[in-house]
């Protein structure tokens, strides 16, 4: 987990009591995702967070190390942690920053959407091109079980030389609400699609499509996204587990 090319010589960090507290949630959490991990990582995700989580793009990472962490008097800290990533024209250092909150159950990470992650990989001092491609992720929108109050996003990555229109969104209108959506996304930019359930929340993996249309330079092209309610997958085990034991816990003897 060292990052040896990052820096020669790896000092200690020494935490404070408070901060060793919240040092191993922030150590799980990065373990997790190094290993691909998202069954662990979001054990460490506010639950506010879980649907933006769960639809979020992960870069892949080959080390990361833990630089500091800032505890703040509201109860939240900010936690830096800087990775090395590997693309085709070389590897790269990425320091990234996550907010932390202590809720009932511990410290729990609150997660930024794709987009926002995106802008804070690529900090304010460096610009790191996108690829030359209208680029829409992700390829399924999911709505899932442990988490039908929150919203889900489609994004947007212009990599191309001209201005993106998206022209028109299609969808059924009695099961979803959109409330956000970019007219334009610039070149090199970043737009987001804020979609909401607001059909029956006792419906069971719900099944849509979210047809988008852009124009570029008088050329259309279209984009169908599918939309899934309620859905339930592996990264959800643990969660549906959890909730089973603590709803047949037997009583003791006697009470």
């Amino acid at each position: 987990m060292t990052l040896p090319s990052i820096v020669p010589i790896l000092a200690v960090l020494v935490f404070p009591a408070g901060q060793r507290e919240i040092e191993e949630p922030v150590a799980r959490f990065w373990t997790a995702l190094e290993k691909g991990d998202k069954v662990t990582a979001m054990k460490f995700v506010h639950p506010d967070d879980l649907n933006v989580f769960l639809n979020r793009m992960t870069p892949l990472f080959s080390a990361w190390e833990l630089v500091s962490i800032e505890i703040r008097g509201d109860g939240t800290a900010v936690s830096k942690v800087r990775t090395q990533r590997t693309l085709p024209t070389g590897t790269f250092q990425v320091t990234v920053l996550d907010r932390w909150q202590r809720i009932r159950e511990g410290w729990r990470v609150r997660v930024v959407s794709s987009e926002e992650q995106i802008r804070r990989s690529l900090g304010p001092s460096v610009k790191k091109p996108f690829p030359p491609s209208l680029d829409i992720f992700p390829r399924i929108l999911k709505f899932y079980k442990v988490a039908p109050q929150q919203g889900a996003s489609i994004i947007i990555r212009n990599g191309l030389d001209s201005i993106v229109r998206l022209e028109s969104v299609q969808f059924d209108e009695r099961l979803f609400v959109v409330d956000e959506l970019p007219v334009y996304v610039r070149p090199q930019g970043v737009g987001t699609a804020y979609f909401r359930y607001i059909g029956e929340p006792t419906v069971e993996r719900l099944d849509g499509t979210v047809t988008l249309r852009f124009e570029v330079d008088g050329k259309w092209s279209t984009y169908e996204i599918p939309l899934i309610y309620n859905y339930t997958d592996e990264s959800l085990e643990w969660v549906e587990k959890k909730a089973r034991r603590n709803a047949t816990v037997p009583k003791p003897p006697g009470r």
